[in-house]
């Protein structure tokens, strides 16, 4: 099958590339690399319906553009047997714990978005009739916990290597979804390694670190030990290919630790 990933040069995205293309599919990247800018969200959906795959997987995430890829996009496919997976996360379970997430100004957009993404999901997967009816197109919602890529480079100064799932794992799942038959939908996926939570921010003991390109801790740690706490990364780590930094800015400061 002719199968579409967004992001397909880094992280998820790549390992589900790779993953995919061992199986024999043929592998369409949609990146900055290929003249994709999802930001621009109906001339990435036209591009993708001009490549006509029989699977789009809706990985890379910026800015208000996930959402708007996929309801385009089912649009011109909900009468077709194609399959769509969208990359949401389990970060979108906390969009109303406060306590635990607390205010950010660059993350709480993320999350915000994610939990319209699995909105969207379920809302179109219920639409699904592949036993005769018109409405063939499959909607998949995959939600992993904490994957190690560079997009989550803020959260390593307080969370442990084991929290974090690695892009193969992921990559497995979506082969999984990918290798179903046609008149089955998985309608959502949820994962993660069971301790992939962030603590409260009473709880948070914070470090800086520095990162390689593939999201790894580089060199030793630093205690921070201050009142705000930052957390330094390259500019590099975020663009996955997007042009955006997932809002964030090189210095990440949280809010100082409740006493």
């Amino acid at each position: 099958m002719k199968i579409c990933i967004t992001g397909h040069t880094r992280g998820i995205g790549k390992a589900t590339a790779e993953l995919l293309k061992k199986d024999g599919h043929e592998i369409v990247g949609a990146s900055m690399s290929t003249g994709v800018n999802v930001l621009r969200t109906t001339r990435t959906v036209n591009w993708i319906l001009k490549e006509d795959p029989d699977i789009f997987v809706n990985n890379v995430y910026a800015p208000d553009s996930q959402v708007h890829i996929l309801y385009k996009l089912y649009e011109q496919w909900q009468y077709k047997d194609k399959l769509i997976i969208n990359l949401s996360s389990t970060s979108a379970d906390s969009i109303s714990s406060f306590q635990e997430m607390g205010y950010n100004k660059d993350w709480t957009p993320y999350v915000s978005d994610k939990a319209r993404l699995n909105f969207a999901s379920l809302y179109l997967s219920e639409r699904f009739n592949g036993g005769g009816g018109e409405h063939r197109c499959r909607i998949t919602n995959l939600r992993p916990g904490f994957v190690n890529t560079s997009a989550v480079a803020l959260f390593k100064a307080f969370m442990q290597p084991s929290d974090f799932l690695q892009p193969a794992e992921v990559a497995t799942y979506i082969k999984y979804i990918v290798d179903q038959p046609k008149h089955i939908q998985i309608k959502e996926l949820s994962f993660n390694t069971g301790n992939s939570t962030v603590p409260l921010r009473r709880e948070r003991t914070y470090q800086t670190k520095g990162y390689d390109p593939d999201g790894n801790v580089k060199g030793r740690p630093l205690d921070t030990r201050s009142g705000f706490e930052k957390v330094k990364t390259d500019q590099n780590l975020f663009d996955e290919e997007t042009g955006v930094q997932y809002g964030q800015n090189l210095t990440q400061t949280w809010e100082p630790k409740e006493k």
